[in-house]
């Protein structure tokens, strides 16, 4: 019998990492959209600046919650 190499090569953990990268940043872009949009949304809500804190705190824990159950489910699935 061949013994099987366990070892990967370097092209593959390049490919894992440049993924990482990618959905790190992806990740990162995400977070910054509703702040980069306040300038937009405010007026058009008639926000204040307590609702408009208001408005990314909740956005921050639902971003927050999401990860962490979409990142459980990522480790089921």
């Amino acid at each position: 019998m061949i013994p099987m190499s366990t070892e990967r090569s370097t092209t593959w953990k390049w490919t894992v990492c440049v993924v990482l990268f990618l959905a790190t940043t992806l990740n990162y872009m995400d977070r910054q959209t509703l702040a980069q949009t306040t300038l937009v949304i405010k007026p058009e809500l008639h926000l204040d600046e307590g609702q408009c804190g208001l408005l990314e705190k909740n956005f921050g824990y639902a971003f927050a919650f999401g990860g962490l159950f979409f990142g459980f489910l990522a480790d089921r699935l």
